[in-house]
């Protein structure tokens, strides 16, 4: 992890980008000192302080944020599940929302010793999102909102994706978030919006609502925001829909910029601990 924080602030791609070390399982003690020291020694003060280098644990990033973050999931030992607790579901949830630009994870649990439900399985899912969804996109060719067509599951998707798309948006259809799909991302400059589109005959029941806040609080736990469009209310005010979506993605859903290596919100890649367990 310092070798790469290391790397980072000689990499000319980084010039003037600020960065933080977050520790999600070493507590308020031992990983942190460890790595205040290492990098203390490794990287000289005026790098440091040109940096903002900063290590913490997400309650001690609360309110704070920086262009790239090393996220550390390693552990002494495999605990049986994380995230049952509100105060774990909290840490989590800011310490995936602290990245400007740019976010790298490393772990020692590799994912077929996690159970469902646990956060760090979430979390890894959430890493793990190919950076190919946003050239698959871009590849879409002609859309229409009367004719079915892949990768879309309805034309009331196809209907949505163009009103955002009309707006200047970035927008990417059927977007992979671990072991599951969101109908819509918007994708701007500092961050995703996720879009749901809920149609009148899928997501009518009471049981299929239950379904839907599930997914969506799993989701939102590893750092997503959503914004629901009822079928509905999209029909009678399609605009008015989608405005409100544009209101409430601002800073998230704004026209990208173009993307490089300190401007990725997702990783180019996921690291594990080279001397982890």
């Amino acid at each position: 992890m310092v070798d790469r924080l290391t790397a980072l602030t000689t990499d000319p791609a980084y010039e003037g980008r600020t960065m933080g070390v977050i520790v999600l399982q070493g507590g308020y003690g031992g990983q942190v000192k460890l790595l205040e020291q290492l990098i203390e020694q490794r990287i000289p003060a005026p790098v440091r302080e040109k940096h903002r280098i900063r290590v913490g644990t997400p309650a001690m990033f609360q309110g704070d944020e920086r262009h790239v973050i090393l996220l550390s999931m390693v552990v002494d030992k495999v605990r049986k599940i994380a995230g049952g607790l509100r105060s774990e579901q909290q840490a989590y949830n800011v310490a995936a929302s602290r990245a400007q630009d740019q976010m790298i994870l490393f772990y020692s649990v590799p994912p077929d010793r996690m159970k469902p439900g646990d956060l760090r399985l979430s979390l890894l899912g959430y890493m793990q999102n190919p950076p190919a969804a946003l050239a698959e996109a871009d590849d879409l060719g002609t859309v229409l909102p009367d004719v079915p067509r892949k990768p879309f599951d309805s034309l009331f998707e196809q209907q949505v994706y163009l009103r955002i798309k009309e707006r200047g948006y970035h927008v990417v259809p059927q977007y992979p978030a671990g072991n599951k799909r969101i109908d819509l991302v918007v994708i701007g400059a500092r961050g995703r919006l996720g879009v749901e589109c809920d149609g009148d005959h899928y997501h009518s029941t009471l049981e299929q609502l239950r379904h839907d806040q599930q997914r969506d609080r799993e989701l939102q736990r590893v750092g997503w925001r959503f914004w629901r469009v009822p079928e509905s209310e999209f029909r009678s005010t399609p605009t008015r829909r989608c405005s409100a979506s544009g209101r409430n993605s601002t800073g998230w859903a704004s026209p990208p910029r173009p993307t490089g290596p300190a401007t990725v919100r997702h990783p180019p890649e996921n690291s594990r601990h080279p001397g982890s367990r």
